[in-house]
């Protein structure tokens, strides 16, 4: 036998279709994150960075910064903004960059977990995953990158890798168990809903083995550590919040849900896949990690609903699971002996169509995301453009407001613009319940519709106190939260005579889009 000569022979040890996932899971994350570096930050986001700073010089969450949400993911962002401040990068740029290391080590823990020795897992299924899960993270995320949703299936995926490898017998060692417990607790406490996933992947688990005892490991130890030390902590390090927000907040926040058939809408392709990889679960020989993919996107699924908004980024981690769940399924058929898999070609065709589905479906999401945000030639990105120019133009080194529903146009403008944000929340948050039960009439609730508008009055009262020097008001026929009700945001607010009496000192400039402009008069300057 004639031995290898060339350039190959001394790379003939190499696995070349590893190599070839690595390299297109690579380019993923490098093509994710170019598009990102491109486009404006999220107007959530921005808002949580942007506040996280201000806590950074003394701002209290609850009292200064205020927000239905409670603060973990504001403590996840401070690292990143405090370095943005010590390196003078920009902040959106720094949390870009935190959160795309958090997605490349829970890659790389995927990776490593399946490919150890006595994983149940084959490798195309691992290579297959991995591909996948990097085009979840850093493409399929589009505007949701860095989210809650996000972050908790970054943090939560090790975990469910360890609970499946659990059920095949393998062990970790104690040091892996803790941190991998750490993180999935972490990501869990960012919601409430999400202990669904644990409570259900634990079930899974319990149910296999006939036992209650192999829910109790180090991991979920350390899972359950964290979110009840979190949970005990709130009152005690954020009273304003617990004691302040959450109860004015609660007989209000109702007014952004949508309805049930809205939210449905929102993740129906997602919904079809899911279905069809219970199918294949029941008409293939699946794996551990499969069933606890299904689990886990079950408990996703529920957390979706239960928030009753159908925001795109709420169904993130259950559109990412059940990818994942149809892409193992479909490299486990295309292994599979010829005679399998002529018995389950059926399966096979409906699996691979639901995954095209999910994909395709979300590759047109992504597409027409970066056709109107990218910083070149969107149209969304040029009008974000125009207003921070407008803000910078009439409100730089002083402060600005906005009298909308949506972040915008509060935000994203306040992390690019040189104007201050002068109000505690990003948006009126009483306002899309006036608005409905103003418009229920008779059938609304009396008392509420009293408080949610004392409430709204309010708070205007003390920002207009601090005389920003810009006041941007939504008037937009289509509102967040309101929808096509007739609603005028500004004259609900001249309602109150107090509010009124501030407003004579503004005078309006010409529109922005369905922007209205006010801008403070200058004491002793002719108008």
């Amino acid at each position: 036998m004639m031995a290898k000569s060339g350039i190959a022979a001394p790379f003939a040890w190499l696995d070349w279709r590893r190599v070839g996932i690595f390299f297109a899971a690579v380019t993923l994350a490098v093509g994710g994150l170019v598009l990102q570096g491109n486009t404006h930050l999220n107007h959530d986001l921005s808002w949580v960075l942007y506040s996280a700073g201000e806590m950074l010089n003394g701002a209290v969450f609850g009292r200064d910064v205020i927000a239905a949400n409670p603060p973990l993911a504001w403590y996840l962002a401070m690292p990143a903004v405090g370095l943005a401040d010590a390196l003078a990068i920009h902040s959106a740029t720094a949390f870009r960059g935190f959160v795309a290391v958090l997605s490349l080590a829970s890659l790389a823990f995927a990776w490593r977990s399946m490919s150890r020795t006595g994983s149940q897992v084959s490798a195309a299924e691992a290579r297959l995953f991995l591909l996948v899960a990097s085009y979840i993270f850093f493409v399929g995320s589009y505007r949701d990158f860095g989210q809650r949703e996000y972050l908790a299936l970054v943090l939560v995926l090790p975990y469910l890798l360890v609970a499946a490898a659990r059920m095949d017998g393998r062990s970790y060692a104690p040091a892996t168990a803790i941190a991998v417990g750490l993180a999935a607790g972490i990501g869990f406490a960012l919601k409430p809903y999400f202990l669904a996933v644990p409570l259900l992947v634990e079930l899974l688990g319990a149910i296999r083995a006939r036992s209650l005892r192999v829910a109790f490991r180090c991991e979920t130890f350390c899972l359950a550590s964290f979110f009840g030390l979190y949970a005990v902590s709130l009152p005690l390090m954020t009273p304003d919040y617990v004691f302040g927000v959450v109860p004015a907040v609660r007989p209000v926040y109702w007014g952004f849900n949508d309805s049930f058939g809205e939210v449905l809408s929102g993740i129906g392709t997602e919904l079809l896949g899911f279905a069809t990889a219970i199918y294949l679960a029941a008409r293939l020989r699946c794996s551990s990690l499969q069933l606890v993919l299904l689990a886990a996107a079950g408990g996703f699924l529920f957390s979706y609903l239960v928030q009753m908004k159908g925001y795109t980024y709420h169904g993130f981690p259950f559109r990412g699971l059940v990818a994942l769940s149809l892409a193992m399924f479909l490299a486990q058929l295309f292994c599979a002996p010829a005679g399998a898999a002529a018995r389950h070609r059926i399966a096979g065709l409906l699996g691979g169509v639901a995954f095209l589905a999910v994909v395709g479906i979300n590759l047109l999401a992504v597409a027409e995301w970066y056709g109107s945000a990218n910083r070149d030639t969107g149209d969304i990105a040029a009008g974000i453009d125009r207003m921070v120019a407008l803000v910078d133009r009439h409100a730089a080194g002083s402060d600005f407001l906005a009298l909308s529903t949506h972040p915008y146009p509060g935000f994203p403008t306040a992390i690019y613009a040189s104007a201050n944000w002068g109000a505690k929340t990003n948006s009126r948050i009483f306002l899309p319940a006036v608005a409905k039960l103003r418009h229920a009439g008779a059938s609304g609730d009396g008392a509420v519709l009293r408080y949610a508008e004392q409430q709204a009055h309010g708070f205007l009262r003390h920002d207009l106190a601090m005389l920003p020097r810009l006041i941007l008001v939504d008037g937009n026929a289509l509102k967040h939260g309101i929808g096509e009700l007739e609603f005028d945001i500004l004259a609900f607010y001249l309602e109150d005579p107090e509010i009124r009496a501030r407003f004579d000192g503004y005078r309006e400039l010409k529109p922005l889009g369905g922007i209205r402009v006010f801008v403070r008069r200058r004491e002793g300057v002719a108008e």
